[in-house]
């Protein structure tokens, strides 16, 4: 006799099967959905509030609260949010800096200080300056829309190597271990 048609002459065996395989799938869910919940290696809040800036023009970073608008005072120096990416060998490297312009800044600050909102939405439709670190000059995206440069900016960093060839992972937030290691700073 097939399962089937053992299911058709005892109804609760249906019943029984479909709530077992209900029960797996809860449990499956929770498993996966919980991940790793020691509190030594995680800090959910703050990977989404803390970001990466840097003082030197990209040589360096270190890990601050991304409501602080850039160009903020750090150490006596001007801090731009450093664009931080890894190559194929898994090497931190800086792909650019963003900042904002003072009536940016002036419009941005208030907003991020009310801290209702996680920063990437107060941000917006805001576009920051840009420049890549080491070189180059701020750009702005214009009324029209960004240039040819800005675009090359954002869409290929340049890698340590500087073979554009060479691998790189999508931006970096910084880590657990990077928020508990406070604003230490991290070279590139």
């Amino acid at each position: 006799m097939s399962l089937r048609q053992k299911i058709n002459d005892n109804p609760k065996l249906g019943i029984g099967i479909g709530v077992g395989v209900l029960v797996v799938a809860i449990a499956l869910i929770l498993l996966l959905r919980g991940g790793n919940q020691n509190p030594n290696t995680t800090v959910p809040d703050q990977t989404l509030t803390m970001g990466f800036f840097s003082d030197d023009d990209g040589k360096t970073w270190f890990v601050d609260e991304l409501k602080k608008v850039p160009p903020f005072d750090h150490n006596g120096k001007k801090a731009y949010r450093a664009i931080v990416f890894h190559n194929g060998a898994g090497q931190r490297f800086c792909g650019r800096l963003e900042g904002y312009d003072d009536a940016q800044k002036k419009k941005l600050e208030p907003k991020m200080q009310e801290g209702a909102q996680l920063p990437s939405r107060v941000l917006g439709d805001e576009k920051p300056m840009i420049k890549r670190p080491g070189k180059g000059t701020w750009l702005k995206v214009p009324p029209g829309g960004p240039s040819p440069e800005y675009l090359d900016i954002v869409n290929h960093p340049d890698p340590p190597s500087h073979n554009p060839d060479d691998a790189f992972g999508p931006p970096m937030s910084p880590s657990a271990d990077d928020i508990k290691a406070g604003t230490g700073t991290f070279a590139s």
